[in-house]
């Protein structure tokens, strides 16, 4: 993982003492404040990482695909894939974000048919997002159980918005572009 002045970010970690990481697994979770030098590569990442963009613009590359999340924004980055993602050098993201990793995550992924889902057009989750960081921020114990929840919240909102966009879509060529 290369990260190129990432020091502009509140980052906690959650205490799992009780519970199988290689099951769920919270890596870290925060905020990151606009930053113009802000970048993340990591390499064929083990890990899942999804963020919200509460201000700003920027880049994110993943596999083969290129985005550009703004402000309102949801975006997903998926375990397998090389994901490199930086800042706008004059709008910079602020954001706030989980980096998780397990079979339980795999599962949710397939389940919820979110494979190659990677940008969420509009969809806040900085609610759940939050929420998390306030348990990261003061170290509950036995809070595991309790951020699965509201990660099965997040990817239901995410195939919920994915199936959403179908419908519009098919909706478009069924009664013309408008």
């Amino acid at each position: 993982t290369v990260m190129k002045n990432a020091g502009n970010e509140d980052i906690y970690y959650v205490n799992q003492t009780s519970y199988d990481r290689s099951v769920f697994n919270v890596q870290m979770c925060g905020i990151t404040y606009p930053d113009k030098t802000y970048e993340i590569l990591r390499n064929n990442s083990p890990i899942y990482c999804i963020e919200y963009i509460e201000k700003g613009t920027g880049t994110v590359h993943i596999g083969d695909n290129t985005f550009y999340p703004e402000e309102g924004d949801c975006y997903f980055l998926q375990a397998g894939y090389t994901h490199h993602y930086y800042s706008d050098k004059n709008n910079p993201w602020k954001k706030c974000f989980i980096n998780i990793k397990g079979s339980l995550v795999d599962s949710l992924v397939e389940g919820y048919q979110l494979k190659n889902k990677f940008l969420f057009k509009g969809l806040d989750i900085s609610k759940e997002l939050y929420s998390i960081v306030e348990i990261g921020k003061h170290h509950k114990e036995g809070s595991t159980e309790e951020i699965i929840c509201i990660v099965n919240s997040i990817f239901y909102k995410m195939r919920d918005s994915v199936k959403e966009n179908k419908l519009k879509e098919k909706n478009r060529e069924k009664f013309g572009k408008k």
